[in-house]
């Protein structure tokens, strides 16, 4: 495991990367006191987590920059799509989001967006990686729609966890 501050300039490229899903992290990610990157290997998966004030805000994962769970849970993250009770269940526990369970589907996103996912009481569920575009998903009647990135209680949030106790 590494730890490190994030420079200004990669703090202003990192909020520029995600200025369109949350305008707020964005801002607060430039006026954060602190801001850290914790580099780690978890399983398989290499990611960073980034740190803002000590709050666990991001993943980044290869090309993928996505918020934790914990994030989506204090603010709204576009894309975003709305998944039935049935749906809500299986993919807070790890599943894919299949398009029969989803029930609304936010702003326009395209193939490889990533896309929080609420259930229909709009609590936030996990995040994904878009496997189909809105378009897609809403001429779709069946298929994989959203590859599960993240979700409560995955190896993420038991590793995040231990960095806090």
């Amino acid at each position: 495991m590494q730890e490190f501050p994030l420079s200004k300039k990669d703090r202003r490229k990192l909020a520029r990367a995600i200025e369109n899903n949350c305008k707020d992290l964005a801002s607060a990610i430039l006026s954060a006191d602190e801001v850290k990157i914790i580099k780690t290997k978890i399983g398989e998966r290499r990611i960073s987590i980034v740190l803002v004030d000590m709050f666990p805000a991001l993943i980044v994962e290869r090309d993928y920059v996505f918020p934790t769970i914990y994030l989506i849970r204090r603010v709204t993250w576009k894309p975003y799509v709305i998944v039935d009770k049935g749906a809500a269940d299986r993919v807070g526990s790890g599943a894919h989001v299949m398009v029969p369970g989803i029930v609304e589907v936010g702003p326009d996103f395209n193939k490889d967006k990533v896309v929080a996912i609420y259930n229909e009481d709009k609590r936030a569920v996990a995040v994904g990686v878009a496997l189909m575009s809105k378009d897609e998903i809403m001429k779709s009647r069946r298929g994989k729609a959203i590859r599960n990135l993240h979700y409560k209680g995955d190896k993420i949030c038991k590793f995040i966890t231990s960095l806090f106790t």
